[in-house]
């Protein structure tokens, strides 16, 4: 873990929940041959389940991981607090659309209100941009999710390059 969180200029927050989810698949499939071994798997799982078992369940994390085109959703254990995490994202797309759209509104409204040619058209323009930032919210997010996972050598933004 030290050399994956070493591996870069800085650790990011995506990479806890990977990492975690990695370390626990590696301890269960170790199979020690001593009894000593096997106590200390055992103690090493409870001791990271005490620690990071809700950790899914944590905001930012959560969303840094799932926002990160390297791991995405595929080290989620919990289907639930999946779900939870991608509605909340959803949830702040909307908030986001909304107040964008309701800043351009107040801008077009703070005009000279004198004749406008171009007012009706400035007014469906502005609708028909409302009505399909709802409906593309889900479908670019749904996109972005279902795309394959980035290399883990581009770095969380080397999609950007």
């Amino acid at each position: 873990m030290t050399v994956e969180t070493s591996g870069e200029n800085y650790p990011t927050i995506g990479k806890v929940i990977p990492m975690i989810g990695c370390l626990i698949d590696q301890y269960n499939n170790y199979l020690p041959r001593y009894e000593i071994g096997k106590q200390l798997k055992t103690t090493l799982l409870k001791e990271i389940d005490k620690r990071f078992g809700a950790i899914e369940k944590s905001y930012i994390p959560a969303v840094s991981t799932i926002l990160d085109p390297r791991f995405k959703q595929i080290h989620f254990r919990d289907p639930q607090a999946m779900g939870t995490v991608i509605r909340q994202i959803k949830s702040e797309i909307t908030t986001l659309q909304n107040t964008s759209s309701s800043s351009e509104s107040s801008d077009s409204s703070a005009e000279d209100p004198e004749f406008d040619l171009r007012a009706h058209h400035k007014k469906l323009a502005h609708t028909k941009k409302s009505g399909q930032c709802k409906s593309n919210k889900d479908s670019e997010l749904n996109q972005y999710l279902s795309a394959p996972v980035r290399n883990l050598k581009d770095g969380s933004l080397g999609y950007l390059k």
